[in-house]
């Protein structure tokens, strides 16, 4: 039968709650737009830092055909790194502060473009770069940038939010 559970895809949605100052909304808003399409969704929630990368490797390992990162690019570079060396595909729903990868590949910044665009797309691979044992997906930096994104508060981020790495 079309439509049926049975015949959708299995989809782990992976999010960051704290993302771009909390989005629990946007996150339920993208899985129904994903469920009422071509996929069975699974969400999961991360609790901490490195947690993203352990849900998206447990999802492949259970058969996802397609991880989603919900959140901002550290959440999005935790789920690839999980998922490297799997036949898992790789979504991205962009929730954070500066959301620097969705811009860099022409992911809509709005949850039901993304969503819709996840819908509609093709599954292509992308290289990721390694700097010992982690993976990065735009850039990886030494020196003033990446001592000011180290340093950022938290709390100064989510008040502020690209403002604050001024």
């Amino acid at each position: 039968k079309i439509g049926s559970n049975d015949l959708k895809m299995d989809l782990s949605l992976i999010a960051n709650p704290v993302a771009g100052g909390g989005n629990r909304g946007k996150v339920e808003r993208a899985s129904q737009i994903l469920d009422s399409g071509s996929y069975k969704v699974e969400m999961l929630w991360t609790e901490r830092s490195g947690h993203a990368t352990e849900l998206a490797r447990q999802a492949a390992a259970k058969g996802a055909d397609v991880v989603v990162a919900a959140g901002g690019d550290g959440t999005i570079n935790e789920v690839a790194s999980g998922l490297v060396g799997s036949e898992a595909s790789m979504g991205v729903i962009p929730l954070g502060t500066a959301n620097c990868y969705a811009m860099e590949v022409g992911i809509p910044l709005d949850v039901a473009g993304a969503s819709k665009s996840l819908l509609e797309s093709r599954p292509h691979r992308i290289h990721l770069g390694r700097a010992g044992e982690r993976y990065f997906l735009l850039m990886a930096s030494i020196g003033f940038d990446a001592e000011v994104v180290y340093r950022i508060n938290p709390r100064v981020k989510k008040r502020l939010g690209k403002l604050a790495y001024i």
